[in-house]
């Protein structure tokens, strides 16, 4: 709404920073958060280049938030939540920046589409699984209510729905990659390995070329959770 003040959690390359900015208007404020030191730093330029004001970027912990109680407005967390070592933390943290009334909004992937089994067991062949305990926990409508319950948040809502990202060619699926959390296990490759891996990966994909591109087949939960009581 306009006149919020937004946190965008794990914020990348701006996919939710930049929308909400517009939405929240001149007299708004949207600051995007992500661990990544370079994806602030490009995001920061971006931001800079099409002249937005009401928009900013900070190197940050999401288990560790910089910010005082009752500060924003809105959270947005997009296919990010699995990522964080303490869920509860995060989630706990999330709550005590909202304002009573707040809300946090996030997505996470659902069940696993067996159409991208190929991504998972080859991540598994350069030692990139993803061994963050709630990684699978969340693929249930129930997981993350459950999750947002447990941290204090009232009000829980969840849509599932299923779709397909498209894009023109296997550049822009693996530009897209690196604007998701998903880039988070392939910074931690060499050179040479991400090149490998890249090369695997343009070959596995074929099986979901068609002639409009690549469909890449996604189920996606939507969580709505509001602060409402004080309980933390």
């Amino acid at each position: 709404m306009a006149g919020d003040k937004v946190l965008d959690v794990a914020a990348g390359r701006g996919a939710i920073l930049f929308p909400a900015a517009e939405l929240v208007g001149e007299t708004g404020d949207v600051i995007g958060i992500d661990l990544a030191e370079g994806m602030v730093s490009a995001t920061m330029k971006d931001i800079k280049a099409r002249g937005i004001g009401n928009a900013s970027m900070q190197v940050m912990d999401a288990e560790n938030l910089e910010f005082e109680s009752n500060f924003f407005d809105r959270v947005a967390c997009g296919f990010a939540l699995f990522f964080f070592p303490n869920l509860d933390k995060a989630l706990r943290e999330f709550l005590r920046v909202l304002k009573q009334g707040g809300v946090l909004a996030a997505t996470t992937f659902g069940d696993a589409e067996d159409q991208m089994g190929w991504y998972e067991a080859m991540l598994e062949k350069y030692n990139l699984a993803r061994d963050i305990p709630v990684t699978e926990s969340l693929e249930r409508p129930e997981d993350p209510h459950n999750a947002f319950n447990a941290a204090g948040f009232s009000d829980i809502q969840i849509t599932k729905e299923s779709f397909d990202s498209t894009y023109n060619d296997e550049e822009e699926w693996w530009a897209h990659l690196w604007k998701t959390a998903d880039r988070s296990p392939l910074e931690t490759l060499s050179d040479g390995q991400l090149d490998s891996l890249k090369k695997e990966a343009f070959a596995d994909i074929q099986a979901l070329k068609d002639a409009d591109g690549i469909r890449v087949p996604y189920t996606v939960l939507f969580t709505i959770g509001k602060r409402i009581t004080e309980k933390m």
